[in-house]
């Protein structure tokens, strides 16, 4: 009976692996890619043993995300120093809600980071790596799977990241994300890029961008605006100015031609005090008839 409904909540949990991998390559959602890596883990739960981590194999178009899984007692997290991936569980830790066995799910989205989460105001300078915990004390009931904290009670719960960004310095501050993405920024990160934590979740290290610089572009960007702005007004400017004095000269060349013309044709005389135009030739002298000049001489 046991076994039987162990496979068929195997079967249905290798069918929803199938459909978050075909959902995944369409949407490339978060929260498909926490879902698969929750599920793979509760797959291959049988198969391990408590206290031994197993590596979870992604599909090929998530390959760059690191995932482990560890089943461990109830007790052993309060007995034991536990690490797992870049986290650092020390003794006398508990699960609220109580459970007996708890599944600790770790998983690093290396260069994918950037593409799932991010910080007004900053820049990751390294991963976004998780650690879950869920509840595995009956892992036949694959579909009621639900995450439980982990609650410190002496010490607290200390990441060191790896590959940090060389422009991190002092100024790196740890972040924690939540499950839609919003950011809650923390302390500055200690020596070594190690940040205190007080539980699960998911957590980075970002700097803040640089503002002065940040203000200094925009300015400089604005300048050159106005700068080309003016020259282009100063252009348009001397145009209008040169065609207005093109038309202007035009004008005055086509006045003095008309000028010269009509002082070729008329003289200027002066009569008493007014100036009148005159004919530069007298009009043509009238001939006089050959009979009349015989007829006078005859008389």
């Amino acid at each position: 009976m046991n076994s039987a409904h162990f496979l068929s909540s195997s079967s249905l949990s290798l069918l929803l692996f199938f459909t978050l991998a075909t959902s995944l390559h369409a949407t490339s959602n978060f929260s498909s890619i926490e879902s698969l890596i929750q599920s793979l883990a509760f797959l291959h739960l049988p198969h391990h043993h408590s206290n031994h981590p197993y590596h979870l194999h992604l599909p090929s178009n998530l390959s760059s995300i690191t995932a482990i899984a560890l089943r461990l007692r109830g007790a052993d997290l309060w007995l034991r120093r536990t690490n797992l991936g870049y986290f650092h569980l020390p003794p006398g830790i508990v699960t609220s809600p109580h459970v007996r066995r708890t599944v600790l799910v770790f998983y690093d989205l290396g260069n994918l980071s950037s593409s799932f989460f991010s910080v007004p105001g900053h820049i990751l300078v390294a991963p976004v790596i998780s650690c879950l915990a869920y509840d595995a004390s009956n892992v036949s009931m694959l579909g009621s799977i639900r995450e439980v904290s982990l609650r410190p009670m002496r010490d607290p719960i200390t990441i060191v990241f790896p590959s940090v960004d060389e422009l991190s310095g002092p100024a790196a501050r740890c972040m924690r994300f939540r499950s839609r993405g919003l950011a809650q920024v923390g302390g500055a990160a200690g020596k070594g890029m190690r940040c205190v934590v007080s539980g699960t979740g998911r957590f980075s290290v970002a700097v803040a961008v640089e503002e002065g610089k940040g203000k200094g572009k925009g300015k400089g960007k604005g300048r050159m605006w106005w700068v080309w702005m003016w020259m282009g007004i100063v252009c348009w400017s001397v145009g209008m100015v040169g065609l207005g004095v093109g038309r202007v000269r035009k004008r005055r060349m086509e006045e003095m031609e008309r000028r010269g013309e009509e002082g070729e044709v008329l003289d200027s005389v002066w009569v008493g005090g007014s100036k009148l135009p005159a004919a530069p030739a007298t009009r043509t002298t009238p001939a006089i008839e050959s009979d009349s000049v015989t007829s006078a001489s005859a008389l």
